[in-house]
């Protein structure tokens, strides 16, 4: 029975997934996104698609990083040619909403637009009253760093 009731949930919830995800991605301009499945993706890195953001061509990495009170998906999108990251989209996930700073951690950009690998860390803002929230962003960002230097070779 929980087979059959599975075999029926599965398709819908996955039909949701896709939804908001195009949803976020079209909120934050990527436009013509593909998905790249010819790259080993790195532990955190959940998906890497291409597309281009007002005709800037970029990578879109889905990171999801679980913290002490939830799990927080983000989308970095990242510039093909000079690897600076153009936006930061997180998106909280289950768990406990903490002083509710959900909010503020939805609209911040913590400081990381137009930072590359070399100054990101430094650049990196966390949401005051969400230091775990915050440290999930930038765990995000150390894997999305990660995974472009794998990505180059």
């Amino acid at each position: 029975l929980l087979a059959l009731v599975n075999s029926i949930t599965s398709p819908i919830i996955e039909k949701q997934k896709q939804a908001e995800l195009e949803k976020t991605l079209e909120v934050i301009k990527v436009k013509n996104p593909v998905t790249l499945t010819d790259v080993e993706l790195v532990d955190g890195v959940d998906v890497i698609y291409s597309g281009t953001v007002e005709g800037v061509e970029c990578y879109v990495f889905q990171t999801t990083i679980k913290n002490s009170y939830k799990t927080i998906t983000t989308l970095f999108v990242v510039s093909k040619s000079d690897k600076k990251i153009i936006e930061v989209a997180p998106t909280v996930g289950d768990g406990l909403s903490t002083h509710n700073m959900d909010s503020a951690l939805l609209e911040s950009n913590f400081g990381l637009i137009g930072s590359s690998s070399s100054d990101y860390k430094a650049n990196f803002v966390p949401v005051a009253g969400a230091s775990r929230s915050s440290d999930s962003i930038i765990w995000g960002a150390d894997k999305v760093f990660e995974q472009l230097g794998k990505m180059e070779g």
